[in-house]
């Protein structure tokens, strides 16, 4: 699915850059996503072909603002991970499996309890090879923990000068 999501960034980046240089205007936002349809042909879930020709708007709009440079074809090394924004339509999961529309189950482990609407997930490779899915939360419903019997803290500094100095600043 990586694989797919690079090829359609790098379609759509190079559409975008003919389409400029013929007629100083680019193709940004939902009419992307109709191009992208047509060039996709059902490779990929909606909601991921709607991330990726996202990322390329949002690069698009961070470059005009300066931000940051002009947007790059992407290798497989560097297009990683795909988001999905809806729960129940894009996602869903139990206790042991993410399951993703479009891909199917995906084996799960999670390191804490899921407390809170499911907003988006992100599936992302890592450099071991191993996938994880990075799963965001609405909590506003949820009551905020209190914390309680704070011990005081002091800052620390470590130079090269001087090894450590303290907010007081005595030093080492």
């Amino acid at each position: 699915i990586l694989w797919n999501c690079k090829n359609l960034y790098n379609y759509l980046l190079d559409l975008n850059i003919n389409t400029y240089k013929k007629t100083k205007k680019g193709i940004l936002g939902t009419k992307l996503d109709k191009i992208a349809m047509q060039y996709d042909k059902n490779k990929l879930p909606s909601r991921v072909r709607q991330n990726v020709w996202k990322r390329l708007t949002d690069a698009f709009h961070r470059f005009f603002k300066k931000q940051c440079r002009f947007p790059k074809f992407k290798s497989i090394n560097q297009f990683l991970s795909f988001t999905l924004t809806t729960f129940k339509c894009g996602f869903n999961f139990d206790n042991k499996h993410v399951k993703v529309n479009g891909i199917g189950k995906i084996k799960a482990v999670f390191t804490r309890d899921l407390l809170g609407v499911p907003k988006q997930c992100t599936i992302k490779k890592m450099k071991s090879g191993n996938y994880y899915a990075f799963i965001t939360l609405d909590d506003k419903d949820l009551p905020k923990i209190q914390i309680e019997d704070r011990k005081p803290y002091i800052s620390i500094d470590l130079g090269v000068k001087k090894f450590l100095t303290d907010e007081n600043g005595n030093y080492l």
